[in-house]
């Protein structure tokens, strides 16, 4: 029921605004619900999919037959030579065009675009190195958008942020962290973690001067960091629970691919060179498992010397597991 609620579509056959989606700041130009939502329908598309598959076979191929017209709409009408599109608004100007006045490119729909799986081969590519266009190495964060808003063009509240703060083309460390799993998706984990590593509070701490201009506590993650002229690589939000989330999500089972599916564990790495020889200590009960990464000719894993396809959990005793990853 709340699937089939969601289902309400504009001109484009993507689903409707209203008066906010992720971003709610953006919360003015699809108030006469015409306005249309890519990320609405990117997130819709994954649902779909992912749903489906716990669903009676009438209705999963009912859900599946949405989903995919939905992903074509998307590409149909969302896709523009390099990017995704934002946002289609009631009075039909196309945001996170280049051919728009005011927001041009936005990170969450390149992000999304690959980890809902609405962008496939090449243009999962292309999608993302338009959005390495909002990675400031100078100010060490990643923009949520660009160019900044003002009120001249007012899409809702975002537009009342000064530039550079919070939404309005700061760097908003959820769509951050999706960006860098979006990355580990298409092979380029490499990146990934150069720009972790980037973006991570203890590096930004690890000096004086950069902890003066970051003003944030290293053992915790930020919301939100600015690149306003007058506060560059201040952090807003600290001790933000969503993004500590998503991050550690990003380092267990993207980088380290630790997934744990009933009582088994499954090893799915996308490591980064420079996590060669990592360590894991991942506890169960009372009972350690000492993970250590490396690469190798083949992948390959090894449960206290014998090779296995999954770990099973069991509360007994410590163990040690390898995981080969083939070059």
């Amino acid at each position: 029921r709340a699937i089939r609620a969601s289902l309400k579509y504009g001109v484009h056959k993507l689903l409707i605004l209203g008066t906010g989606d992720w971003n709610d700041g953006i919360d003015y130009v699809g108030k006469e619900n015409r306005g249309e939502s890519v990320f609405n329908s990117m997130l819709c598309y994954k649902v779909l999919i992912e749903f489906s598959k716990f669903c009676p076979s009438d209705l999963k191929e009912e859900l599946q037959k949405i989903a995919f017209e939905l992903k074509s709409s998307i590409n149909l009408h969302a896709w523009e030579e390099d990017r995704y599109k934002r946002i289609f608004t009631d009075d039909g100007r196309w945001l996170g065009s280049k051919r728009s006045e005011t927001l041009q490119i936005d990170l969450l729909v390149q992000a999304f675009a690959v980890i809902s799986g609405v962008a496939e081969g090449e243009r999962a590519i292309i999608c993302l190195e338009s959005a390495s266009k909002l990675v400031d190495k100078e100010t060490g964060i990643i923009k949520l958008l660009s160019p900044c808003q003002t009120r001249k063009d007012y899409l809702g509240y975002i537009s009342d942020y000064p530039q550079g703060i919070r939404e309005n083309g700061g760097q908003y460390t959820h769509a951050t962290i999706w960006y860098l799993i979006a990355l580990c998706m298409v092979g380029k984990q490499d990146y990934a973690y150069e720009l972790f590593c980037m973006i991570n509070p203890v590096e930004k701490c690890a000096n004086m001067e950069n902890n003066k201009r970051y003003m944030g506590e290293p053992y915790v993650l930020s919301g939100d960091v600015y690149s306003n002229l007058d506060n560059k690589g201040r952090m807003g939000w600290s001790w933000y629970t969503g993004s500590a989330g998503w991050a550690y999500k990003l380092a267990m089972e993207y980088f380290f691919g630790i997934k744990k599916r009933g009582e088994y564990l499954y090893f799915e790495p996308a490591l980064p060179k420079k996590l060669d020889s990592s360590r894991v200590t991942y506890k169960f009960g009372s009972v350690r498992y000492e993970i250590e990464y490396r690469f190798a000719l083949t992948n390959k894993i090894l449960l206290d010397g014998e090779r296995v396809e999954k770990v099973k959990l069991e509360d007994n005793v410590d163990r040690s597991v390898i995981v080969e990853i083939g070059m």
